[in-house]
């Protein structure tokens, strides 16, 4: 939610970061179901981007930080 909502924000200011950030707009979407829908939540759809997406996501921050 922390990482939708962060990006969410850099949409309105800094949109080249997003081109930074693989499938930016799905992670911006999830934290509006996470946020707005959790009571259709598929759990193993957020296991899934914690597995699999989440380390992708911190080498491209870490990249955008150098």
């Amino acid at each position: 939610m922390i990482m939708g909502e962060a990006l969410a924000r850099i949409r309105v200011s800094e949109e080249v970061v997003l081109e930074g950030v693989t499938d930016a707009h799905k992670i911006i979407g999830m934290r509006n179901v996470l946020t707005h829908g959790y009571d259709s939540v598929d759990v193993s759809r957020i296991q899934d981007a914690i597995e699999r997406s989440l380390p992708k996501l911190i080498q491209e921050i870490e990249r955008q930080l150098e």
